[in-house]
């Protein structure tokens, strides 16, 4: 279950990384692409501003590595996701380093909506033989309903079973592609509400 303030400013830090990639005025931004240096560099100041920090810490198996992502909030809790990899050749130094390369990168724009493409300047295409991915931004309207599904999680499973069935099908199908985490901690938290009793 999501904490409700830690989900408040996950979607108010959502709305403004929406941007990312195609902002034309931000320097760091200027391609369709991010390379990992600039994807960090561009979400730390944006989370910081709603009390969120990003860590990835990593552990590793052999020719494998876990890279696991998580949203710190300033209160304690936080919302993590783990991507784990493995060397399709020798485990050298070098072929870890681009997995956790690709992992960071990769991780970091699954948890946060943002998908990046392997760039020149990084090897993480040794990870991976994946073609370009372009960067993914929510349909309109989407952070707002976000934000409105949340708060309706609060008065129980059968308002929540209500809203989405009355909500937009592109919204939902961007929900569930790209934030299946974030959609099931909501349903896990209505689940959790008693009739009656909502907060």
């Amino acid at each position: 279950m999501i904490d409700k303030l830690l989900a408040a400013d996950i979607v108010a830090a959502l709305s403004e990384l929406r941007t990312l990639g195609q902002d034309g005025s931000n320097p760091h931004f200027k391609s369709r692409y991010l390379t990992l240096q600039t994807l960090i560099e561009g979400v730390r100041p944006i989370l910081a501003r709603h009390n969120l920090a990003l860590l990835q810490p990593v552990t590793a198996d052999g020719a494998s590595v876990t890279v696991t992502t998580t949203l710190l909030h300033n209160t304690g809790t936080e919302f993590s996701s783990a991507l784990t990899l493995t060397a399709t050749g020798p485990a050298t130094p070098q072929a870890l380093g681009s997995l956790i390369s690709y992992g960071r990168r990769y991780g970091a724009g699954s948890l946060l909506g943002i998908v990046s493409d392997p760039d020149a300047d990084d090897d993480g295409n040794a990870a991976s033989t994946q073609s370009h991915t372009p960067v993914v931004t929510p349909p309109d309207g989407f952070l707002d309903w976000l934000d409105d599904l949340v708060s309706v999680s609060d008065t129980g499973q059968a308002s929540l079973k209500k809203a989405w069935a009355e909500s937009s099908k592109k919204h939902r199908a961007h929900l569930t592609a790209h934030h299946a985490e974030q959609w099931e901690s909501i349903k896990s938290h209505a689940a959790t509400v008693k009739v009656g009793e909502a907060t």
